[in-house]
């Protein structure tokens, strides 16, 4: 594969490292402490125990259903539809 412009290449590792911190601090660092002190109210350590669930709850899901729904989308070749779905 021939690059017909490495500043286009450039450009795109830049945006996505960018984008890829931006989204790793909101996620990992901001809003958990956001949910447990101000959603959740963190007087008992509840507010923790909710987080924990809540993210262990989704993670097991995506790593349950992942493997169907990614054999589905490459067989049926509707890739693209079943990713926006997922994602939503």
């Amino acid at each position: 594969m021939k690059i017909r412009n490495p500043g286009q290449v450039v450009s795109w590792c830049l945006f996505d490292f960018a984008n890829s911190s931006y989204s790793a601090v909101i996620a990992a660092v901001i809003f958990p402490v956001y949910f447990v002190s101000v959603i959740a109210g963190n007087a008992t350590g509840q507010g923790d125990l909710w987080w924990g669930r809540a993210i262990s709850v989704s993670m097991a899901f995506v790593a349950i259903t992942s493997p169907f729904l990614g054999g589905i989308a490459d067989y049926s070749g509707r890739r693209k539809r079943l990713l926006v779905f997922y994602t939503l």
